[in-house]
């Protein structure tokens, strides 16, 4: 989970402001006094001399690390390690020493072991960071075993929409891992030809979700604005945060994203289901007309489009053309049972919220 500086990090370098640059400045004062303040915590401590670090900042980094020695507080020993190494100024071995002395006299060994120098300054040090790597490869492998041993079983339940969000989750995670591609392409297919099936069309009768809180909507505007960044130079991500958005019940979100990739089999169903979300019930049966037209050749599209048709009537008060769509529906494909469902309970009078 991102910690306060992360965000307040992230905040700063997506400002949109084409009337005055970014002022790195005043977010380096910033991080500065933050950094000085009694109550930050030691991981925002921690995050805010990597931020100097990895920006090219090692002075300020420098600086901050010398005022904790002075002023007998926490000292990132690691960080310094870093900072003498990375510069090509080999410590004394006095230093080292006093270095060695202060990591073990704070019980730092966990965060100065997360320098790639440490073992160079102490020995044990090294055995501390070998053993931390050995630690983290085997809880990233059992963490991996368990989610693919998931993602089977909700393949086989045929429980598509957590199969969909673990595997956004496994690509997040392992987005090198070899069979992801496969997967994704094989889920994909399964999941286009559930969207114009009886089990996995839109349920009507879901509740409304609460609004979300001020935080929630302050995180959910920058994630949106990210993933377009990402999607305007790599489109064909649209369609995993489309989905990532879809389960987080920002379908304007998921809409917005779902069409700046390209259009294909998976992606208009998936838009489709999105605007019946949306309950932009016109736009849905405008977009099906189009969808009858591009898919003709598919014998599945006519009973997709049919079923998505009577509900969107269903919703506009037609509920005399709901009817009549779905009965010549279920004349031709009994076997749907959704459709069956839904005209038990509009021929007896059971509205569907």
């Amino acid at each position: 989970m991102l910690n306060t500086i992360e965000k307040r990090i992230g905040r700063f370098f997506n400002q949109k402001n084409s009337h005055s640059p970014l002022n790195v400045e005043e977010l380096n004062n910033e991080l500065i006094h933050a950094y000085r303040q009694r109550e930050t915590s030691l991981d925002d401590k921690e995050c805010i001399l990597n931020f100097f670090i990895n920006s090219g900042q090692n002075r300020s980094a420098f600086r901050l690390i010398l005022h904790d020695v002075k002023n007998e507080k926490y000292v990132f020993w690691g960080h310094l390690i870093h900072l003498c190494y990375a510069s090509e100024i080999k410590p004394p071995e006095e230093l080292k020493e006093s270095i060695r002395k202060g990591v073990f006299n704070q019980n730092g060994e966990q965060r100065a072991a997360k320098s790639t120098y440490s073992s160079l300054v102490n020995e044990e040090l090294g055995y501390v960071r070998q053993s931390i790597r050995q630690k983290l490869h085997e809880d990233f492998q059992k963490t991996k075993t368990l989610l693919f041993q998931k993602l089977d079983f909700y393949k086989n339940e045929e429980l598509y929409r957590d199969e969909k969000r673990l595997l956004a989750e496994i690509e997040f995670l392992y987005p090198k891992e070899h069979k992801l591609k496969q997967l994704k392409e094989d889920f994909n297919q399964r999941w286009a030809r559930e969207l114009i099936s009886s089990k996995a069309l839109p349920q009507i009768n879901d509740p409304k979700p609460l609004p979300p809180s001020k935080e929630e909507q302050e995180f959910c505007d920058y994630l949106l604005q990210t993933s377009k960044e990402i999607c305007s130079q790599n489109p064909h991500f649209s369609y995993d945060f489309a989905i990532l958005f879809y389960f987080m019940e920002e379908h304007q979100s998921a809409l917005e994203i779902i069409r700046m990739g390209k259009k294909d089999f998976s992606s208009d169903w998936f838009e489709t289901e999105i605007l019946f979300q949306l309950r932009r019930y016109v736009d849905c049966l405008s977009y099906l007309e189009s969808l009858e037209k591009k898919y003709k050749d598919n014998p599945e599209t006519i009973f997709a489009t049919s079923y998505f048709k009577a509900q969107c009537y269903w919703e506009l008060k037609q509920p005399g053309l709901a009817v009549q769509v779905m009965k010549s529906l279920l004349q031709i494909k009994p076997e749907y049972r959704s459709a069956d469902s839904f005209m038990a309970k509009w021929t007896q009078g059971e509205q569907v919220q």
